[in-house]
């Protein structure tokens, strides 16, 4: 995710375009984890939500690895480990991707 524009509602209920940064991934930060092409997928869900437990972030790495806690739906939560951020518009199989912003 670039830095872009979004439209944002302010507290008096203007209307404000607001730029956004990109994001860094730190502990504790919530995402999107696609596991592996072929893996056993549960309740028909393709991505499950994850919390990040360690970041692997060198300086001039734009996409960097980060060992999530990974929370499928109606199945017990689990591990893994050195998942590499999705590219731009790639959804890959085995990697994590922030949220949509609503």
């Amino acid at each position: 995710m670039s830095d872009e524009k979004v439209m944002t509602r302010m507290p008096d209920g203007e209307r404000r375009e607001m730029e956004t940064r990109k994001q860094s991934p730190s502990l504790g930060r919530i995402v999107l984890f696609t596991p592996s092409e072929g893996a056993v997928t549960h309740n028909g869900a393709e991505e499950y939500p994850a919390i990040i437990g360690q970041v692997f972030a060198d300086p001039g790495n734009p996409r960097p690895y980060c060992n999530l806690f990974v929370m499928p739906p109606f199945a017990e939560p689990y591990w893994e480990g050195s998942v590499q951020e999705a590219a731009d518009g790639d959804n890959t199989s085995r990697t994590w991707r922030w949220p949509s912003r609503v």
